[in-house]
């Protein structure tokens, strides 16, 4: 849920914004806007990474649909 708070937090910011990779604690997380036109509903991929090339690395994919005036997530899916 990092990677999810710092892409609403960053578009909300930055409204023009359309990749971001960034580091979390726990991984990587890259951030990528696909559709911003309508602030009400902006859809954004997000990619995570964690883990390190001794332990393993896990990725999970997400499509989240948001409010960028608000934060409020209207929708999230896990994508391939």
């Amino acid at each position: 849920d990092g990677c999810i708070d710092f892409a609403l937090g960053s578009i909300m910011k930055d409204p023009a914004l359309t990749s971001i990779p960034f580091e979390l604690d726990t991984g990587t997380c890259d951030i990528e806007i696909i559709d911003a036109s309508d602030p009400r509903a902006v859809e954004i991929n997000l990619q995570s990474r964690v883990g390190t090339a001794e332990t393993g690395v896990a990725f999970t994919n997400m499509k989240i649909v948001a409010d960028s005036n608000s934060g409020k997530i209207i929708s999230r899916e896990e994508t391939p």
